[in-house]
């Protein structure tokens, strides 16, 4: 399975020209059809919607399956009017075609899929450092409790300590021609 990791610190190659990760994305949204899996912990543990379409459905840890459109997301790059700013993206299920956001802005919100809007803070997110990060709650990042199928996702105060770091690491997967892959 070929990862690519969320990381400032890592670098890309691509046609023999060394890029940080961190950097802004070549196209307006090159991360679309991926999926988004755990790099820590059990593998093969993917982001999924468990083939809901409803607003509120909680975003789940299931066994990767990269013919699953319920764990398929397009990562849309919300302000590429302004490439000198970290990159901030808005999530979007393949399937459901909904976005998503944190249920509040405090550590253990729950992460679910709502109608998209690009002018909503909430659905702001910005990838780095192996994490995705809530634009909209400031430090707080994507995190699964668990590495048990069916776990939810939920926010959590970023941190570097190992036993955190487990938590809240993740990845792109299944990206042809990703302009980060390393």
């Amino acid at each position: 399975m070929k990862a690519v990791v969320v990381s400032g610190a890592a670098v890309a190659v691509l046609g023999g020209v060394a890029a940080p990760v961190g950097a802004a994305p070549a196209g307006k949204d090159p991360y679309k059809n991926t999926g988004l899996t755990k790099v820590y912990g059990k593998t093969g543990l993917c982001f999924s919607m468990d083939n809901s379409k409803k607003s509120k459905a909680a975003v789940k840890l299931r066994g990767c399956n990269k013919k699953s459109t319920t764990q398929r997301w397009n990562l849309y790059w919300l302000n590429a009017n302004k490439p000198a700013e970290r990159p901030r993206y808005g999530i979007q299920n393949r399937k459901s075609g909904k976005c998503l956001a944190p249920t509040s802005k405090k550590s253990g919100a729950s992460v679910r899929q709502y109608g998209c809007n690009k002018k909503s803070k909430a659905q702001w997110w910005t990838l780095y450092d192996r994490r995705i990060t809530s634009y909209g709650s400031g430090r707080l990042v994507m995190s699964a409790q668990s590495d048990k199928k069916g776990s939810k996702i939920t926010l959590m105060k970023y941190s570097n300590k190992t036993v955190k770091l487990k938590k809240q690491a993740f990845s792109l997967i299944w990206k042809k021609n990703d302009p980060t892959a390393l």
